[in-house]
């Protein structure tokens, strides 16, 4: 039995409209997949593509353009998914544990997010050994040659780390609230 079964028939639940939950929490899932899907496929398609452009130039970026698409859209997300985040934190305060599973639909796309913007700085390729991805740097600070992600890999190397964590949030729904994903 998933959590969504456990929950679904008691007064508390239809009273605060966990059919409008699941709702919200299907349409934020699919909207993560959209833009993870976008960001893959942007990013594939700019590495080839990319024009480096200096900082005088008033020429419009594509990959500048589709990541600050890519990360507006997850904070739709994010925005979409707090009724998830309130109706289960509801729930918890007053004692009734089986029927916090709204937590879920709010942590998975708030994972995601996270992963997208910090995990991907944190724990993604390191220059010393995928030198040509970087963009060498003197780093005054250390007194050594640094090197950070090139635009032309960037909007990628974001959605890659994003996309893992979307794979384990669809994997916690299929396993606990198979429902959403219908």
């Amino acid at each position: 039995m998933t959590l969504l079964e456990n929950s679904s028939n008691s007064k508390a639940s239809r009273s605060l409209g966990l059919g409008w939950a699941t709702f919200m929490a299907r349409v934020t899932f699919y909207l993560l997949c959209a833009l993870i899907s976008f960001g893959l496929v942007a990013g594939v398609i700019i590495i080839p593509t990319f024009v480096e452009r200096s900082d005088t130039s008033p020429e419009f970026s594509w990959s500048a353009f589709a990541y600050i698409l890519t990360v507006l859209g997850l904070m739709v997300v994010v925005v979409l998914s707090l009724p998830g985040l309130l109706v289960g934190l509801w729930n918890l305060v007053r004692g009734k544990w089986r029927e916090s599973w709204p937590l879920v639909t709010f942590f998975g796309p708030f994972s995601v997010v996270v992963g997208f913007e910090i995990v991907s700085h944190l724990v993604f390729l390191q220059c010393d050994l995928t030198p040509y991805v970087c963009e060498p740097y003197y780093d005054y600070d250390a007194g050594k040659i640094s090197g950070t992600i090139s635009g032309q890999w960037h909007l990628l190397h974001h959605s890659l780390v994003a996309a893992l964590l979307l794979g384990l949030y669809w994997l916690v729904l299929r396993k606990w609230l198979p429902k959403i994903l219908k």
